[in-house]
């Protein structure tokens, strides 16, 4: 298997599992947070994640940043993977910490 560092679009052509999980989301930084600083916070985030199994690209863009807005884009393995990251101990913490919140999101299982 590729290492991550790979471009995507290879590393998913030699992927023997063909049920990859692909979610694409606008999260907005919540009232009385700093754009700047919850964003530095959720690239920690990023680091933890894109070393959990099961993770093929985890990664953030600022969006408006006037709007505060903050667009994530990952792929997993399979569902399960994604499932497991939902639960993970450092997801739950910063998900706890009420930093962001979900605008949309889009979840595609292909």
């Amino acid at each position: 298997m590729n290492t991550k560092r790979d471009h995507l679009v290879n590393h998913i052509k030699n992927l023997d599992n063909k049920e990859l999980v692909y979610n694409t989301a606008c999260l907005h930084v919540t009232e009385g947070n700093q754009f700047e600083a919850v964003y530095k916070e959720m690239m920690a985030f990023v680091e933890r994640t894109t070393i959990e199994n099961g993770c093929i690209e985890f990664f953030i863009v600022p969006g408006d940043i006037e709007q505060k807005e903050i667009f994530l884009w990952e792929v997993w393995e399979n569902k399960a993977a994604f499932d497991n990251h939902m639960t993970e101990e450092h997801t739950a913490t910063f998900l706890g910490k009420g930093l962001i919140e979900l605008q949309w999101h889009k979840l595609a299982i292909a």
